[in-house]
């Protein structure tokens, strides 16, 4: 089945290229930068690195830092992953992920020496003001993963939306600095609205100078639930709709072999995660657990998950 969609990737079946490619759900969490780069570096994350372009410019220029890419398009990062091999750089990895699960998951408090973006997409209209990154939450997270002294940059060609990232710097412990820029970065989007006419850019440069503590996003301990009593064909999963949803999207069962399967999809902030449940008789008792080969961050939705089938379980009688 396939787990969360930002995690796995077919990349380009060349292993010498895919071992820039972090399939970061089959890693301890977080993760250990200093082991998959084998050394001790400052580290950086550019946050949609897009053709890669300056991203590989930057690990080229500074060797002695190690650089994180990530970004939710698969193409862009098989290109990107062939560009990283063709340079023979040993200083990059990419990230299939949405950034908050990213800096909420893979990286420790005080572990970044640098976050940049270049040029994110502004959601201009309204009413998608709600998908736009760079809101307070997403600052004080910033914060709390950056080193004291550490930078967030963010360049945009689109004024309205650095205005309003202006006004999500409350209370996030940076110093800022804003600046109007000349094109520098080389990118493909850069290219285009200079060419378009566009002379000038604008730039936020958040340095950190407080630390702001948040509350850690954990993983749980998904061990195997049991009950008693339970009757498959009577058994019916009602689906949670939410802020956080739980979606029951199947149920197989082999009557003879006294062995499930249920399949789920879970919905929360930033994260959408596909798995499925295993049932097994054991002995007197049904036992039920999350499907080992399905790799998948182990949040409280999921726990949540976990429980609501054994509660269904319950209500029947065999």
């Amino acid at each position: 089945m396939n787990n969360n969609s930002f995690a796995s990737l077919k990349t380009t079946s060349d292993p010498a290229i895919d071992r820039f490619f972090l399939q970061h759900l089959e890693l301890p969490r977080p993760i250990s930068w200093q082991n998959i780069f084998g050394r001790q570096a400052p580290l950086v994350v550019e946050i949609g690195f897009g053709d890669g372009e300056y991203l590989i410019a930057s690990a080229k220029k500074n060797p002695g830092k190690d650089f994180i890419g990530i970004e939710i398009s698969g193409g862009l990062i098989r290109k990107t992953l062939k560009r990283i091999a063709a340079q023979k750089l040993s200083n990059v990895r990419l990230l299939k992920i949405h950034a908050t699960i990213a800096l909420e998951y893979l990286f420790e408090k005080n572990s970044l020496a640098e976050i940049y973006a270049l040029f994110p997409f502004p959601w201009p209209k309204k009413r998608h003001y709600r998908h736009r990154l760079f809101n307070t939450k997403f600052l004080r997270l910033a914060n709390n993963r950056l080193n004291l002294g550490g930078t967030f940059m963010v360049t945009t060609d689109y004024k309205p939306y650095f205005d309003w990232i202006l006004k999500q710097n409350k209370d996030a412990g940076f110093q800022l600095k804003k600046h109007h820029i000349k094109p520098q970065f080389h990118t493909r989007f850069e290219r285009k609205w200079k060419e378009e006419g566009q002379k000038k850019f604008f730039q936020l440069v958040f340095i950190k100078k407080t630390h702001k503590k948040i509350l850690a996003k954990k993983e749980y301990t998904l061990g195997t639930l049991s009950c008693a009593t339970f009757d498959p064909k009577a058994c019916k999963f009602k689906s949670i709709t939410g802020p956080k949803s739980i979606i029951f999207k199947y149920f197989d069962l082999d009557a003879k072999r006294k062995t499930a399967k249920v399949g789920i999809l879970t919905a929360e902030e930033n994260l959408t995660q596909r798995f499925s449940v295993l049932i097994k008789k054991e002995g007197p008792r049904w036992e039920m657990c999350v499907n080992e080969q399905d790799r998948i961050l182990r949040t409280a939705t999921v726990k949540k998950a976990l429980e609501e089938i054994l509660k269904s379980c319950r209500k029947t009688r065999s």
